[in-house]
Order: C-alpha cells, then structure tokens, then sequence
C-alpha cells in the first residue's frame, strides 16, 4: 500500500500544483483587463481599455513612492489618462512612471497638479492642461521626453523647480503674465526647445531655467524681469536672437547678464516685441555612409503666438523625404502650416515622403477648410489627438467641394463583457471592445489606435444585417498601436473589434502587418505591400503581460513534468537494483 499511496501522493501534488498555477495565470490574466476603484470618498477611478479616468469631486490624494495609486498593479495597460471635471487638484506621484501613457487631458475644474505628478512618463507626447491651472508642482512634468507641444494656460501662477526639467522633445514654450512665481530649472536640458517667450511677473530669471537647452534659438523677456540667474542660459550655444521688454540702463544690464553665457547672442532687440515676429532659422548637415551622401536641413519657423513649426529635410540619393511636426497655438496656425508645406515642395523634386504631424488640442477636431488646404496632394497629414490616437490623412483623397465644416475625431472604446450571439458567432469569447466615433468621416484614413497588447492580432467588425463582417485585422506594433484603415467613419455604427479571433489566427496570410514585428510571420511578398510604421521595442522583455504570464506558467508546468520524469525514473532505477520500500506490501502487486 506505501507504494501505490507515494504515487498517488506525487499525482495529488502535481496536481494541485498544476492547480495553483491556472488559479495564478488567471488572476494575472484579469489583472490585465479592466479595472475600477475608489481613491477616497469622493475620488474613484476606471480602467478600460487602456483609458484611465479620475471622476469625483475635490481633491486627489497625495501619493508617494512609499505609497503607489491602486492602479499601478496595471500601470503597464494604461495608454491615457483623463482627469474628469470635478477633480480640483491632481495628486502627487499620481501618474509616475507610466511609460505607456501617450496623452493625458486635465479638466478645467484642475486648479493644482501635485509634485512628480507626471514624472517619466516617458511616452507622453501630448497634454492638455486645464484652463483654469494655477500650480504646477516640482518636477510634474520632469522626465516626459516625448512631450513635444505644452499650452500653459493664462490662469497660471506658480511653476515649481524642475517642472518641465529633461522634457527632451519640447519645441516651444509661452510663459504667461499671470506667472507670479518661477522657481528653478523649470526648463533645463530641454535640448529640443527652439523658442521660448517668458511673460511672466519676476524680477529674476532663476537659477538654471534653461540650462542646456541646446537648441534654443530665440527668447523674448518681460520688462518686469530685472536679473538674469547664474547659468539661467548657460549651453545655450544656439541663442542668437533676444527680446526685452524693457529698456535703456535695464536692457543693457539684461543684455550683458545673458551674453556672459552666451557669447553667440547677436541680436538683441529691446521694445519690440518678437512674440508677434514670424522668423526661421536653419541648420544643415552632411553624412556620408556605405549607402552613399545624405544632407539633411533643419529649419524652425516661429509664428508668433499662432504656431511653431519644425521641418526636417532629408536628400539621398536623389530622393527627399520631408518631416514636419506643428505645433498650433490657435485656429491661425493652420495657415502657416500650409505656407511651410508649399515652400518644402518648391525645388524638391523627387520626393519620396512627405509627412506633417500636427498636434491637436483636447477638441480633437479639424476643419474641412484647413484640410482643404492639402487637397490632391501627396502629403501624410497625421493628426495627433489628446485621447492618444493618431488619424493619417492623405491629401490625394481629400476633395475641397465635399468636406464638412468641422470633423470630430473623438471616440469611445470600451472593453465588451458580455457578448450578444452575433459578436460571440464573430469573435468567439476572448477579448472584444465596441469602437463608437462621435464624428462622421468621410473619406479614407489610417487610424492608429492605442490597445493593450502588443503584438497580438486586433480584428475590427462591421455590423451588417444583425451580422458582423470581418473588415481587416492587423498585428498591434511595439507602441500598442493598431493600424486601422477606414474608408469611411459612421457614428451611428458601434464597430467591434476582437483580440486574436481564432479565425484570424488560423490565416494569417492577409494580416497587415507593421514592420519590424519579431515573432510574427506571414509572406514576405504581403508585408512589402503594406503601409509600414517602424516600432522600437516596448521593453527590454518585447512581450506583453499577458504573454510573460503565459510564458512563466508554461516553463513552470514544464518544469514540473521534467522533475516529475527525472523521479520516476530514479524511483524505477531503484527498484531494478533490488531496492525494497520499507513499508512494502505483496498485495500492491495483486
């Protein structure tokens, strides 16, 4: 009887192991899902589909990195962050380290935004602040490295040290005159800043404001500001251009504070205002590789308080590729873009690309006029919106005649936990979202929309008839995007959408696939047909939480099945050399 109770006893606790494990991967499973919660009494928060929302009223708690917000079990899913109306103040350490997070919207209700609030978000490429912001706490912003366009509202008084220190992608910035109170190294080692206008209310220019802010170009002062701190320009050796408000004994005073950083500054202009200026500047340089000389031109066209606009040229081999990030201060800015987007086309023959990113505010809207400006014309326009998603637009399929007033690109996208009989015949039972727009589109775009799983097939559903018709399905790309084309947009249809349909996976031939994708194969000749995005890894890891999931409880239960193997076959090896158990019994062998 010992014997066969050790081999029954070794069966339980494989199996009870095996157990534990399915407990495990599920949990970690539903920890990737959605989510919800309450911060304190009035505050609760919601997780779907990788959109995290604040909702409530009064103020956010305080956290620390002691002490870490309830949704940092999932920090790795969160895509954007909105922080409701109602909210008054955004806690400390509350978004810290949210490396996927690439857009945040704060409500207007917002009056303060705690300090490391937003620190190493390191995604973030575009914030909506609110409009009635008073505080920006220390170190808020440190660390958004791909934070390109930042509107500081005109309710602002107070930004504390190291706001927007290391926001490496930032290209211009307005300090507005209701700044009363500017501490240090608000602005250092933005090394992308071309501009920067400080209207602000301060005597002094603190400490280290704009310390290595390579690229900076031209700044303009209020008259109020008197002193310049120690090293406030210090490696700015791109400044060639100056703005003061003042005048006589104080602007020379201001002018010689500056040039003991930088020796470059040639023009300084005291009572004239340069916010109100359109001027660019241009850079140029040469690279000669093994695939032979390739010049690239950089040039930054301030426009005033209507835009800021940065145009990268790039000549090789007979080809050019043009890249234009805009940033729009107002309705205005579209002009200008239109007026730097002919002036890149003359004398650029051969051109291979060209695309122009402009960046939206927490509307999310566009008009047909502005579009109309690119009408017929073989230019990406890619519009970035504060929800996270970017819309590509090309002007060939843009008519003047038949575009609406204004578009929406706003959307909801909701996690689907119980499925009615269509959709399940559709997708099956695994992860589903129903995709609703608030505007009509109509012509043909490219929507990149942030999900949650990397590297895992997204197929997007028409409903038609009570059915759904399988539209395309894609492979979602390192940055959690999933490349949607649309001929068309209707918001009056909920489109739905499933994670790794097994239908899908069982062709994968006619996957659009986004390029490099490691793991993923299809024919060659198909993804060098498709419209390809290139993707830096995620992570150091390349997998999502779901697949480290999988791939930890797979290696476990591997692992169990060798030990187990090994056991048997030392147990068997044992009993051929004569070895008897001490407790056992003839009648186990009846």
């Amino acid at each position: 009887m010992g014997h066969s109770n050790r081999k029954l006893n070794i069966s339980k606790l494989m199996t009870a192991v095996l157990a534990l494990l399915l407990v495990l991967s599920s949990a970690l499973c539903v920890a990737a899902a959605d989510f919800s919660g309450n911060c304190n009494d009035g505050i609760s928060w919601t997780l779907q589909g990788g959109h995290l929302k604040i909702s409530g009223t009064g103020p956010m708690p305080n956290y620390s990195e002691n002490r870490l917000p309830p949704w940092y079990g999932y920090a790795e899913n969160i895509l954007s962050i909105e922080i409701g109306n109602g909210i008054t103040h955004v806690g400390d350490f509350a978004f810290m380290k949210l490396e996927n997070a690439t857009a945040a919207t704060v409500a207007d209700s917002v009056q303060t935004i705690g300090s490391f609030a937003f620190y190493d978000c390191s995604a973030m490429q575009r914030i909506h602040l609110s409009n009635n912001l008073r505080e920006i706490g220390r170190s808020a912003f440190e660390r958004c490295r791909s934070l390109k366009a930042v509107t500081l509202p005109g309710s602002l008084q107070t930004i504390r040290n190291m706001a927007f220190y290391r926001c490496e992608s930032l290209l211009s910035v307005v300090i507005p005159a209701s700044v009363s109170v500017l501490e240090q190294k608000a602005f250092a080692y933005c090394k992308s800043l071309r501009t920067a206008t400080i209207l602000a209310n301060i005597g002094e220019l603190p400490y280290w404001t704009f310390y290595g802010c390579y690229e900076l170009q031209s700044v303009s002062l209020s008259a109020s500001i008197k002193e310049v701190g120690v090293s406030a320009f210090e490696n700015c050796d791109s400044l060639t251009k100056a703005n003061y408000g003042g005048s006589g004994a104080e602007a020379d005073s201001v002018m010689q504070q500056i040039q003991t950083s930088v020796p470059s500054l040639d023009h300084f202009l005291p009572e004239q205002n340069i916010i109100d200026q359109n001027h660019t500047s241009t850079t140029t340089s040469t690279t000669t590789t093994e695939n032979g000389t390739s010049v690239t031109t950089q040039e930054t066209f301030f426009g005033g308080q209507n835009a800021v606009i940065e145009t990268e040229k790039v000549t090789q081999n007979n080809g050019i590729t043009i890249t234009m990030d805009a940033l729009l201060g107002n309705q205005e800015g579209w002009k200008d873009v239109d007026e730097q987007v002919t002036g890149a086309l003359i004398g650029s023959p051969n051109l291979q690309n060209v695309q122009v990113n402009v960046y939206l505010d927490s509307q999310s809207s566009v008009s047909g006029e502005d579009l109309a400006r690119f009408e017929k014309k073989d230019i990406n326009i890619v519009l970035h919106t504060a929800q996270g998603a970017t819309w590509h637009i090309n002007g060939e399929n843009l008519s003047a005649g038949k575009l609406q007033e204004s578009y929406n690109l706003s959307y909801t996208l909701r996690p689907l936990t119980e499925l009615s009989e269509s959709q399940k015949k559709a997708i099956g039972t695994g992860t589903a979202y129903g995709l609703t727009f608030h505007g009509n589109i109509d012509f043909k775009v490219k929507l990149a929309l942030p999900l949650e799983q990397p590297r895992s097939v997204a197929s997007i559903f028409t409903e038609e008839e009570g059915s759904y018709k399988l539209s395309h399905k894609v492979v979602i790309d390192n940055k959690r995007n999933a490349q949607f084309y649309l001929e068309q947009v209707n918001p009056e249809v909920e489109y739905l959408i499933g994670i790794n349909v097994p239908t899908a996976l069982d062709d994968m031939s006619n996957v659009i696939v986004p390029n490099p994708q490691p793991g993923v194969y299809v024919p060659m000749d198909f993804v060098e047909n498709v419209p390809h995005l290139v993707s830096p890894p995620i992570s150091s890891l390349g997998v999502s939480f779901n697949q480290l999931t999988w791939i930890l409880v797979g290696g476990m239960v591997a692992l169990i099945v060798v030990v187990g193997v090994v056991v048997k076959l030392m147990w068997n090896r044992k009993l051929k050399n004569g070895y008897i158990p001490p407790d056992y019994d003839d009648e186990d062998e009846e």
